[in-house]
């Protein structure tokens, strides 16, 4: 495992663009070129020592000098955007409850229905979220897209 101090000695890391540039010469990288390139799953991954770390965690590492736990959240979600204020440290928790605060609504694989709602049995659809790890329920609606907005008014009012 890298320390800090090795981290800063090899890359230079800018929070206001979330930039990282090589500080030292490596094979066919030279000094000032920017670190890194996007992986599959659209994360920045930067590779030292042949390991490959995700950028958003080294920024973390850079800027507080530990590894965040258990997650690192964009904000905006975008997944390379690595500035210093669109990142924080984050649990399963936060980072499920940020999925759709930004995005078009998420859809339960099983239902087909948006994320946060049910369809009852007497075809009301039901509001549920979590807020501090307990689910509550924040009643039942005649349509589909008024649940939704309930959902999403609640997610953007509590994170």
């Amino acid at each position: 495992m890298i320390t800090q101090d090795y981290l800063k000695s090899i890359l230079e890391y800018i929070p206001e663009s979330g930039l990282w540039l090589w500080k030292v010469k490596r094979q066919r990288i030279h000094i000032g070129a920017r670190a890194g390139s996007i992986g599959s799953s659209g994360y920045r991954l930067i590779k030292i020592d042949q390991k490959t770390y995700r950028s958003a965690r080294l920024a973390f590492f850079y800027m507080k000098g530990r590894w965040p736990e258990p997650q690192i959240d964009h904000k905006n979600w975008i997944r390379n955007d690595d500035r210093w204020d669109n990142l924080r440290e984050a649990d399963f928790f936060l980072q499920n409850t940020n999925k759709f605060t930004t995005r078009a609504p998420h859809k339960d694989k099983k239902s087909n229905l948006p994320i946060g709602v049910t369809l009852t049995c007497n075809n009301r659809y039901m509001v549920r979220a979590l807020l501090n790890k307990t689910r509550i329920c924040l009643g039942t609606y005649d349509t589909l897209n008024e649940a939704y907005e309930i959902y999403s008014k609640f997610v953007k009012e509590n994170t």
